[in-house]
């Protein structure tokens, strides 16, 4: 997470208007390196995982369409993990990626900005994009798990009431990086949305609330 913070922290400041670093192909690649970099890192964690640290994935019958905001399953998919330490870590393994690949996709976008002809920045631009679609709704079928009680998908309950309030406390970074991060697809991010305004009132947070409803802190 330090890592991940500290290549936000320069990717803003590199982007900003007031930035004192030139905004040179060279410098957009070492940003973009940096991100990379951590990025891969993540992966590589997420396939060394132990077994009793992984999940199992439950599919629920659902007349709603994906997304829908007042569905306590963005898709009708529900992961299940071992315990709230280890779904703890998927959600943040998760917004730590949507930090590195917006960051990569912001790059990609300056960078075809600065040089028109690179028209290969494109594809690479789409395939991030559906990166981060594919991480947004799995941390999308993350979040269910802190609102079942006993564990059972059956009494998935998606109130303030089915919380309490230190485990919506672990939701509270997480969903706040994913309604904040540039790019990350807005059919996911409206759900997360709900779901953070639920943890909020949960945990009494107006503040929290309030980026909620705004979307605030860009990352």
């Amino acid at each position: 997470m330090i890592r991940c913070a500290a290549a936000r922290a320069r990717s803003i400041d590199f982007f900003s208007e007031s930035s004192h670093v030139p905004m040179t192909m060279d410098n957009i690649v070492d940003v973009a390196s940096e991100a990379r970099t951590l990025d891969l890192d993540l992966t590589k964690w997420s396939w060394n995982v132990p077994d009793d640290w992984r999940y199992t994935t439950t599919t629920r019958a659902t007349n709603d369409p994906a997304g829908s905001p007042n569905e306590s399953s963005f898709d009708g998919r529900v992961h299940n993990y071992a315990n709230y330490s280890h779904a703890s870590l998927w959600l943040r393994y998760r917004a730590l990626r949507l930090i590195t690949n917006s960051i990569m996709l912001r790059c990609l976008t300056t960078a075809h900005t600065l040089s028109p002809n690179l028209t290969h920045l494109f594809s690479k631009s789409d395939l991030l994009k559906k990166i981060m679609d594919v991480l947004a709704t799995e941390l999308c079928a993350s979040v269910p798990y802190f609102f079942m009680p006993d564990k059972s998908v059956l009494l998935l309950d998606a109130s303030a009431a089915a919380i309490q309030p230190k485990v919506a406390g672990l939701l509270a970074w997480p969903l706040t990086v994913a309604v904040s991060t540039e790019h990350v697809p807005e059919l996911q991010r409206v759900w997360l949305q709900g779901r953070l305004k639920v943890a909020a009132e949960a945990m009494g947070d107006t503040v929290l609330e309030k980026v909620a409803e705004r979307g605030d802190f860009r990352f």
